[in-house]
């Protein structure tokens, strides 16, 4: 009714779409504890999820939800937990052409990305992000387009407010030939802290700005896409700067209908709070971000190797990838006992997944997962798998039939931050510990899901906060 209301002219049509599942779960470490203290356990689990989509002259809006309730019953005194999921994004056109409003939020989870991986994301610490802002959009067909936007990230976390971003991007790119083009970028991150801030979790302290310049070219011959970026960017903080190169290599190479391998290197300055946003921006339906343990601005030189392959029945995505990290400035309070140099760290990652298509009623879904992280200049040293396989049978139009395993397993050496109190005062040390969990869990479940019209799959992109 309200956007009926502020645009009279404008022919709505808001397709929505509903979800359920119940879930039956048999777990050999249900408290994820190191080995030899694992204990079994059973979890029952009910989601609901409504999605939805719009599509008109003036609006266009796309969103998914769900609430996630679950209880170990198990346990005699066994309780129901429950968490919500969020994704939507929608588009206001305040002129016909050029001028749009754009609204985004996203309520998912946040890991530390200490390569120890999660089967689900209901022990994580759970963030919301909303993002709003104008955007300037100028093309002439064929020759050039210009691009210009400023943007309002507001950041919660567990019931705290955390970082405020302010963001400003523009570009320009001029056409050469069919799908080449060179163009010029820069943008601006002004991060501002909550006044009230115990700086939890080792996070940053203190105001700062990230500022970006950089020229690229896109060039497309036959099957081949060359990409290539070369700028650099600053960070100014209330004491230093530090200022870096970023430069960005790719290749896409198209082997067939639905087929593609790609290579891609890039080298960059970048923080923890930015880092964790556009993790959870870009991490899509899975909703779960990676945040880098200790506040700081690193140097990252990262390279990754994908293959994906795409038919009516079959779908196949190949990855692996190494990133360097290496620590220029440390953002966190001075009663934490950590330096630059025992930040610098080694990350390495492998992912594989299937989804095929056996019959018309049944249909399979494998994925494995890979990480290895390790630091140049202490102890700690991990490597984690998570591996699934599902099988789904469509009992009606409405009803599926799931069952499925999954295997978590993590080992090595982490340090665990705590507060320690000392005669000069409390200060944050960090412990070596030994990690040795595995955990196998058996499940089934039964999924309702109408026909509809409306895609769960989100038809308007959330916005990079970078491009």
């Amino acid at each position: 009714m309200l956007l009926a209301a502020l645009f009279p002219g404008a022919a709505w049509s808001l397709d929505l779409g509903f979800e359920g599942r119940l879930t039956l779960e048999q777990s050999d470490n249900i408290e994820s504890v190191n080995s030899p203290d694992e204990e079994e356990g059973q979890t029952v689990g009910a989601v609901f999820g409504v999605y939805g989509e719009q599509r008109s002259r003036a609006v266009n809006a796309a969103f998914k939800g769900e609430i996630d309730t679950r209880s170990d019953v198990s346990e005699d005194d066994s309780s129901f937990d429950t968490l919500t999921r969020f994704l939507g994004a929608a588009e206001f056109s305040i002129t016909p052409r050029s001028w749009r409003w754009y609204v985004g939020d996203i309520l998912g989870g946040v890991r530390t990305d200490n390569a120890v991986q999660t089967i689900d994301d209901t022990e994580i610490d759970r963030r919301n992000v909303f993002v709003t802002g104008p955007s300037f959009e100028y093309d002439v067909a064929g020759v050039s387009r210009t691009r210009a936007r400023l943007l309002y990230v507001n950041q919660t976390e567990e019931g705290d407010d955390l970082e405020t971003l302010y963001t400003a991007n523009a570009s320009y790119e001029r056409d050469t030939t069919p799908g080449s083009y060179f163009g010029v970028r820069a943008g601006n991150v002004f991060t501002d802290l909550p006044e009230e801030s115990e700086n939890p979790d080792l996070r940053q302290e203190g105001d700062f700005n990230r500022s970006t310049v950089a020229a690229y070219i896109n060039r497309a011959r036959g099957f081949v896409e060359l990409y290539g970026e070369l700028g650099v960017t600053r960070y100014d903080t209330d004491d230093e700067s530090l200022d870096g190169l970023n430069a960005r290599l790719r290749a896409i190479r198209q082997l067939g209908p639905g087929t593609s391998v790609s290579v891609s290197l890039s080298r960059d300055l970048n923080d923890q709070t930015l880092s964790t946003v556009e993790s959870l921006i870009q991490s899509g339906d899975a909703a779960v971000a990676l945040r880098p343990e200790v506040a700081g601005f690193f140097e990252e030189t990262r390279l990754d190797v994908g293959y994906s392959f795409q038919s009516t029945d079959t779908s196949i995505d190949l990855g692996l990838g190494v990133s360097q990290q290496d620590y220029q400035l440390l953002g966190v309070d001075a009663s934490v006992q950590v330096s630059e140099d025992s930040e610098d760290q080694m990350q390495g990652f492998a992912y594989a997944s299937l989804a095929k298509r056996l019959s018309t009623r049944l249909r399979t879904e494998l994925a494995l997962s890979y990480e290895r992280q390790s630091y140049d200049n202490r102890d700690d040293e991990t490597d984690s798998v998570l591996a699934s396989a599902l099988l789904v049978y469509r009992l009606s139009r409405s009803f599926e039939l799931e069952g499925g395993v999954i295997h978590d397993s993590a080992s090595g050496t982490l340090t665990r931050f705590s507060t320690v109190s000392t005669a000069a005062g409390d200060i944050i040390s960090g412990v070596p510990e030994e990690v040795d969990v595995t955990e196998n869990r058996l499940t089934i479940g039964l999924r309702w899901a109408p026909p509809s019209r409306a895609s769960q799959d989100l038809t308007v992109e959330l916005k990079s906060l970078l491009q």
